[in-house]
């Protein structure tokens, strides 16, 4: 996590201060990696998802697409950062989203945080 831009160092703060309005709702996240994807906590489920915060499943031709939509609706594309216009896009248009979260860029990891434990490996070098 970014706990040098979020002072006060809790998932709750990080997701109200960065992730807001970027990530799907219920969603707390729990970790990220050097890229900024992160690992999330399904609120209330327990479910525990990878977000990868490039969109890496949509082609640069989505993207502007998506965006001209968007703003052929009347939406002031220029307020919002990509990962926003994205979820206004998928809100839209659910049905057009072939991952069973609802989401492009959402993927199930394991059905729990014991579960995700479980499945995970030490590093290599970890003593």
């Amino acid at each position: 996590m970014d706990w040098e831009r979020d002072k006060t160092g809790t998932p709750f703060s990080l997701l109200d201060s960065q992730y807001k309005d970027v990530l799907p709702p219920r969603l707390l996240p729990i970790a990220t990696d050097a890229g900024r994807n992160l690992l999330l906590l399904q609120c209330g489920a327990g479910v525990v998802f990878a977000w990868d915060h490039e969109h890496r499943e949509l082609t640069q031709d989505a993207v502007e697409h998506l965006i001209k939509e968007l703003e052929s609706g009347g939406l002031d594309v220029q307020q919002y950062d990509l990962g926003q216009l994205i979820l206004m896009w998928e809100k839209l248009h659910p049905e057009l989203i072939s991952n069973p979260t609802g989401h492009g860029n959402l993927y199930w990891v394991a059905d729990s945080f014991s579960e995700l434990l479980k499945k995970a490996k030490p590093h290599p070098n970890a003593s």
